[in-house]
């Protein structure tokens, strides 16, 4: 389904560490591009399976696989939901050296 929102962008970040400007970000269904190469954040192929890759170097052509709702998870915290499967966006096993694959995982409300 092509998306008709809003563009917007949130970046940055201040002592509380909620996104910068004058509060926390709006949570709603967002397109994230990375500000590096300008690609459309997504789970490429629309795949559905869990585990599946994300990458954030696409072309954007207004798929679901592209756009991801941020929900607020609770004490500051937010989280990334594919929509178009139903997954979160995880950092595969809790990595966290640069260069970590991240992809799609079932909310599991730890991280």
């Amino acid at each position: 389904a092509a998306y008709f929102g809003f563009s917007t962008t949130v970046e940055g970040y201040n002592s509380d560490d909620d996104g910068g400007g004058v509060g926390p970000p709006d949570v709603g269904i967002y397109r994230i591009i990375n500000r590096g190469n300008g690609g459309t954040l997504q789970v490429p192929d629309g795949s559905i399976a869990e585990e599946a890759n994300i990458s954030a170097d696409g072309g954007y052509s207004g798929q679901d696989n592209q756009h991801f709702a941020l929900e607020y998870f609770g004490d500051g915290y937010y989280q990334l939901r594919a929509i178009h499967s139903d997954y979160y966006v995880d950092v595969e096993l809790g990595g966290t050296a640069p260069g970590t694959n991240i992809w799609q995982y079932r909310g599991n409300g730890r991280d």
